[in-house]
């Protein structure tokens, strides 16, 4: 089972961090997929396939980069675990921003925990053998505490698949105590490097990207790169490239920001 989730997991960091063939029509990024994105909802979301929505518009309390991967703090800038292994305090970043200019803070976390706990989707079979809905504690604004039932020698690997959603944001929009599943299912409530500009299960989505990200932007960046532009158009390939040098790349699961921004 544990060898079954680490290949999962290492999938996924994969295609977080593929160099993939760069497209571009009309200052456009263009990425193709091979499945329909027909939900948006990270806590739904987990096959590699659809990975690109959930990388491109959340956050984890930590991330995988680079190729091979590793992983690096992000929404936590720090975390500690107790002798035993059972009880991990992440230290949060202050200031970050959701879209809506609201701040992230701990309840955040634990809202999106036990959010994920709850509707029993995505990732969560990850975290339901070792974590106890309830059991997460925010003992200040910026820091969490999460208590395993047992040790874990595979739980610091998964950390990068609890995204983090806006709580007020997604009770506001709760129904029949769904969580919020039927509109996170085409809404983004995030802190993530890019916006939900527009979206079509059957098409696609497009994403625009987040100034106020916490990471900055630099010059090699999208908009750095291509001044004027500030639009990252996402997974099905753009009618007008088709057939030229600038096709849309068929691999799945690209992090713009990594591929945009890094070497």
């Amino acid at each position: 089972m544990k060898r079954t989730i680490l290949a999962v997991l290492a999938a996924i960091a994969a295609a977080t961090t593929v160099v993939a063939g760069e497209a571009w029509a009309q200052g456009k990024y263009v990425h193709a997929n091979n499945s329909g994105y027909d939900n948006l909802d990270p806590h739904v979301v987990f096959d590699v396939g659809r990975a690109a929505s959930r990388i491109n518009f959340y956050d984890g309390l930590l991330r995988w980069v680079d190729n091979p991967p590793k992983m690096i703090p992000w929404l936590a800038e720090s975390y500690t675990a107790s002798d035993d292994g059972k009880t991990w305090t992440f230290k949060l970043k202050k200031g970050v921003k959701f879209h809506d200019g609201s701040e992230m803070t701990a309840d955040d976390v634990l809202y999106s925990i036990e959010r994920m706990l709850a509707t029993k989707k995505g990732a969560s079979s990850l975290f339901l053998p070792i974590i106890m809905p309830g059991s997460t504690k925010a003992p200040d604004k910026y820091t969490v505490v999460i208590t395993l039932k047992e040790p874990s020698a595979i739980f610091l690997a998964t950390v990068p698949e609890i995204l983090i959603v806006n709580s007020k944001l997604v009770k506001k929009n709760e129904k029949d105590d769904d969580w919020g599943q039927a509109w996170l299912a085409k809404n983004v409530a995030s802190t993530g490097s890019y916006k939900l500009k527009r979206y079509d299960p059957a098409i696609g989505f497009v994403g625009e990207r987040f100034k106020d990200h916490f990471a900055g932007w630099g010059p090699k960046s999208f908009e750095g790169r291509h001044p004027g532009h500030r639009r990252i158009p996402a997974l099905r390939p753009d009618p007008s490239t088709e057939g030229s040098e600038e096709r849309a790349d068929p691999r799945a699961g690209i992090d713009a920001r990594l591929l945009l921004q890094h070497p």
